[in-house]
């Protein structure tokens, strides 16, 4: 059933109930970059103008308005992306619901829907998630067919939501070097290491460096763990990512390598893909501990994970 008028009281079919802890895996992925846009808004000075930006400010106090059936509000990734649901706030939702389609499309022209007829729960004012199987798009739409109240339709947030990427696990003996300033560079077998290799930089001098190439990088907010060795004469490095001929950018703090030999996992922080593809994490020698009793700064590198 399509709703195009007015309706009283509060209708049960047909809702996507948005529970806290829902089970599908997702991060928001609209933000910087992405491009919102609608059919109409309303724009009656100066108190009620309701642009379609307010639907994506992170900011439920403003919204997009526009009146009757069929109006929409359209976000543009920059780029086909798997997306596999919305969040979706909507004005006085814990008083009435409201009544929409989601699309998606790949050329802004030909949409398809993949969520249709669906109410929002009517008991809450903030964001409900709505999930539906994955997809690629570049752009996705919000189709509203008003609410049950009157013929507005009013949202206060709308971004779009995408599956997480899974975790990813490299031997750096397996990685392409990229580029290296350190005097030599090789793998050796060593009994302590994760898959039983290693790889060595062989540096003297504060400064050098090793490029290791990630291959095709899915896009996605990950946790970057990198496996090196401990030993007295380690120097202390710094690590950094960024796309492949793009710039880099540090992750966590400088660390301390000099003590005693062992392996280790260095939890280096957060770091978010924006796109999908190569990616050069960078391993760079920025000191040396005082104490250390060599001028050289033997680099090893047993692991790289993105959690």
């Amino acid at each position: 059933m399509r709703v195009t008028g007015w309706m009283g009281g509060m209708i049960a079919a047909h809702v996507l109930w948005a529970a806290a802890g829902w089970a599908q895996d997702v991060r928001e992925i609209t933000g910087e970059g992405s491009i919102v846009t609608a059919s109409s808004y309303q724009n009656e000075p100066p108190d009620l103008v309701n642009p379609p930006e307010n639907g994506m400010d992170n900011d439920i106090s403003t919204r997009w308005s526009a009146e009757f059936d069929n109006q929409w509000l359209r976000v543009d990734l920059g780029m086909s992306r798997p997306v596999s649901g919305v969040h979706v706030a909507v004005l006085s939702g814990d008083a009435r619901q409201a009544i929409f389609d989601i699309q998606v499309s790949n050329d802004g022209v030909n949409w398809t829907n993949v969520l249709t007829n669906v109410y929002s729960s009517g008991t809450t004012d903030q964001e409900e998630a709505y999930t539906f199987a994955e997809v690629s798009a570049r752009y996705v739409r919000y189709l509203g067919h008003m609410n049950t109240v009157n013929t507005w339709n009013s949202v206060t947030e709308f971004c779009v939501l995408a599956p997480n990427p899974a975790d990813v696990s490299h031997e750096a003996e397996t990685l392409t070097i990229l580029g290296s300033s350190g005097d030599t560079s090789h793998v050796d077998a060593h009994s302590g290491a994760s898959g039983g290799y290693v790889y060595i930089m062989d540096s003297n001098q504060v400064g050098d460096y090793v490029d290791l190439k990630i291959p095709n990088l899915a896009a996605g907010v990950y946790n970057v763990v990198v496996g090196m060795k401990h030993y007295w004469t380690r120097g202390i490095v710094q690590v950094s990512i960024g796309d492949v001929g793009g710039p880099l950018t540090n992750i966590g703090d400088a660390v301390d390598l000099y003590e005693e030999t062992a392996f280790g996992d260095f939890n280096l922080g957060a770091w978010k893909a924006s796109t999908t593809g190569d990616k050069v994490l960078r391993v760079q020698v920025v000191d040396r501990n005082p104490d250390s009793n060599s001028p050289g700064h033997t680099l090893s590198v047993d692991t790289v994970r993105f959690e």
